[in-house]
């Protein structure tokens, strides 16, 4: 972690070159190994994975067929031996069969095991032979025992959360690094400002799918960082919003909600799901920055990253203040740049980072502190 504990990471993978989740191994491998100790182990072995070993000069790479190990049981065994002798911190692996070796070699041992998918699994592997559709049966089975899974899109996650039974608290959106440092400048690699103050403005009715909680949660999390936050909810419900952190102002619905944004707001759709989110294409229209949870299905569609706002990459509180903090810092003149950082190798390895394990806050509960149909300012 940058400005913490250096981490063990062992990386699995089929193989380090041959294809797109490959690539993203060795760029996962390079963006961890400056500040932690990285290892990787793939399954498979090929001519051109001395040139790969090469590539990636001061990170060690094991390989379980050099080690003559070749069947589903054995290369279990390898990782698990290879897990219990290092004891890294935590497993990464890539791809659905690398992911179920990670699961099935680290049960019982107490290792962190975080899983990632780069395709579409339940569409990608039921078209694919016998031998994939029975990965695609046992991973329905065990993905949802990882502590994490990672997830190229939201598509994928979508395909997670709804097919494989993971809940949306172990799901990360983490799209790829694919334009390496292309982009990166020390503004993307280092931590967000915190802005002196935030207006958290959430035009949402007051019921469950709205989560009032979690919002309230991640307004406490940016007060607990130092930011002086007021949380205003627009809309009608009988859910409760109590805080004794920050200050909570409820309007009923009003048509206009957005005359109520100063330039110190920030427009958040808290919803554990959503089928698109229109409150965020409005919110940008009159240049608001937005922010929802990249677990939250549609949303997704209402959000250009990097331009109208951020997407959370996780659905914890924590994740989601991030990306308030960064969307309050956009400016009206955010371009295509903007949003192609979101694909930088400074971006992805702030993320990833985050994902694999930064500490977290917990924000307290305390009595209410709420205020009815009066300004904010």
């Amino acid at each position: 972690m940058r400005g913490g504990r250096t981490m063990k990471v062992l990386l699995l993978a089929q193989s380090i070159e041959g294809g797109g989740a490959q690539e993203v191994c060795r760029a996962w491998a390079r963006a961890l190994g400056g500040a932690h100790e990285v290892r990787i182990l793939v399954l498979d072995s090929s001519p051109a994975m001395a040139e790969a070993r090469r590539a990636l000069a001061g990170i060690p790479v094991g390989c379980a067929a050099d080690a003559g190990v070749g069947s589903h049981r054995g290369r279990v065994a390898y990782v698990r031996r290879t897990v219990a002798d290092w004891r890294p911190d935590v497993v990464l692996s890539l791809e659905t069969y690398p992911n179920l070796v990670a699961l099935l070699a680290t049960r019982g041992l107490g290792t962190r095991t975080v899983i990632s998918e780069h395709n579409v699994p339940s569409i990608l592997l039921r078209v694919e032979g016998l031998a994939k559709r029975a990965q695609l049966v046992l991973a329905k089975r065990l993905y949802r025992h990882a502590e994490s899974v990672i997830c190229v899109s939201h598509a994928v996650a979508t395909d997670i959360r709804c097919n494989f039974g993971v809940s949306a608290d172990k799901v990360a959106v983490l799209p790829n690094g694919v334009l390496g440092g292309a982009l990166d400048s020390d503004a993307v690699a280092e931590p967000v400002p915190l802005p002196g103050r935030i207006t958290v403005l959430v035009p949402a009715r007051l019921v469950p799918q709205k989560r009032p909680a979690h919002c309230v949660a991640i307004a406490e999390t940016l007060a607990l960082r130092g930011v002086r936050t007021t949380l205003v909810w627009v809309g009608d419900g009988t859910e409760q919003l109590r805080s004794g952190m920050v200050e909570i102002v409820r309007e009923k619905w009003r048509d206009d909600w957005h005359t109520l944004a100063d330039e110190e707001t920030v427009v958040l759709l808290g919803s554990a799901y959503e089928g698109f989110g229109n409150v965020l294409v409005e919110a940008a229209n009159r240049r608001i920055p937005v922010v929802a949870g990249s677990t939250a299905l549609g949303c997704a569609d209402a959000i250009v990253p990097g331009v109208t706002g951020f997407l959370a990459a996780t659905d914890t509180p924590e994740s989601y203040a991030d990306a308030v903090q960064e969307a309050r810092m956009l400016t009206g003149g955010s371009t295509l740049d903007s949003w192609l950082r979101q694909f930088s190798a400074a971006t992805t390895a702030r993320r990833l980072e985050s994902v694999l394990g930064l500490s977290t806050v917990s924000a307290p509960r305390a009595s209410p502190a709420v205020r009815t149909g009066a300004g904010h300012g």
